[in-house]
């Protein structure tokens, strides 16, 4: 079908796009998701991403933590625990980390003496607090922060073989009910109450960068400000596609790292949600759920990296976000001003272009653009969310 606002036709793929309030969201095979979609951000791309701010401190329990009857956590093993069935390899796969996504060290900490129940209206959820890790570009080393939140009873229909919902948790919008401290009951602890489904919230995708730590052909190839000790979460994205364009380097490619984290997000999940029966609960205790399937909310460069995982990642069932499926090139064509100005991806989108028809532009297209790996999409759902007014979705 042809997303309204780029008219540049995307199928194959499985896209579903609306204009107005109400979205479904298919898990395969199946409705899943019934919500509206409180579109407060613009065009993919034009306002840079959110900000990194805390919503809400969790409390990191120890590396590789297991949780223990009593409450506390205690050490435990995190040795290699995806053996899913074999995923693609080309494609986003050809960017990003699959090992290290898929079996690498999470660094888990659960936070098994926070308060963990939360009221939302008359229903009550129960939370669970947990950090893990991930990796950036320059060697930075991420750690996300993350609530899973659990009804108190689950949704059998909905929650069918393992099935939750994962959604970004620190976007900052001007908007009341996107203000950091708001995520946890708005844009997740209200989805899980009024579902009866999982959800978790996941902080810190992308985590903080510096990119003076990385290689030394990286060096002046941006603007000074892209140097920072701590680069600003809304120049994450242009100032690596800047050094990307002027070094052909495609480890300085934004996109990939995201989608590694998430990836290592469905694996964090599932030893999560495994651990449930172990905690100490305040009360009554949730149900013991299983989590094997997710999708995805998210906007800008966590949908764009949210799209890479679900093409390589058969966890991931699709992606309820703002990234559109146009070919890079013909959609540059028709926001270059909104891509170039106001934190705008692209500082210079006409040689941007230019340098998409060299052979690491190229390459990198093939990674990137999902034109290039649309068999890869096959049998999973994508919203491409515009113009819609609900304010319980954070994007």
């Amino acid at each position: 079908m042809t997303p309204p606002e780029h008219g540049v036709d995307v199928s194959p793929l499985a896209v579903r796009c609306s204009s107005n309030a109400s979205l479904r969201l298919f898990w395969r095979r199946r409705i899943v998701v019934v919500i509206a979609l409180g579109l407060v951000w613009g065009t993919l791309g034009c306002s840079g991403g959110g900000d990194d701010d805390d919503d809400g401190a969790l409390d990191a329990g120890p590396e590789d933590a297991t949780v223990s009857t009593d409450g506390r956590t205690s050490p435990g093993s995190d040795a290699s625990d995806d053996t899913g069935p074999t995923v693609p390899m080309t494609g986003p796969a050809e960017l990003i980390d699959m090992e290290r996504a898929r079996n690498g060290n999470l660094d888990l900490g659960v936070a098994s003496d926070a308060a963990n129940t939360l009221n939302v209206g008359k229903s009550t959820v129960y939370k669970v607090d947990f950090t893990f890790t991930g990796r950036g570009p320059a060697g930075a080393e991420w750690t996300h922060r993350a609530s899973l939140l659990l009804p108190t009873t689950l949704n059998a229909e909905l929650t069918r073989d393992g099935a939750f919902a994962i959604t970004q948790g620190d976007t900052a919008n001007p908007t009341g009910p996107s203000q950091p401290s708001k995520f946890r009951t708005n844009y997740g602890a209200a989805i899980t109450a009024r579902l009866g489904i999982p959800t978790l919230l996941v902080s810190n995708i992308p985590g903080s960068v510096s990119l003076s730590n990385g290689p030394g052909n990286w060096r002046g190839q941006a603007r000074s400000r892209c140097y920072a000790s701590n680069l600003p979460a809304q120049r994450y994205t242009p100032c690596l596609l800047r050094i990307l364009r002027s070094t052909g380097d495609l480890e300085a490619d934004p996109f990939h790292y995201v989608a590694a984290s998430w990836i290592r997000t469905l694996r964090a999940a599932s030893r999560v949600g495994s651990l449930v029966g172990d905690i100490d609960w305040e009360g009554n205790s949730p149900p013991d759920v299983q989590l094997d399937r997710a999708v995805i909310m998210a906007d800008g460069v966590r949908a764009v990296g949210a799209r890479m995982a679900a093409a390589v990642d058969v966890r991931i069932d699709g992606v309820f976000g703002h990234a559109s499926f146009a070919r890079i090139d013909e959609l540059m064509n028709g926001l270059q001003e909104r891509w170039s100005s106001n934190f705008g991806w692209f500082d210079d989108p006409a040689a941007f272009q230019t340098w998409l028809q060299t052979d690491a532009g190229g390459d990198w297209r093939s990674a990137v653009d999902p034109a290039e790996w649309s068999d890869l999409l096959q049998g999973k759902s994508f919203v491409l969310a515009t113009s819609t007014n609900d304010p319980h979705v954070p994007l």
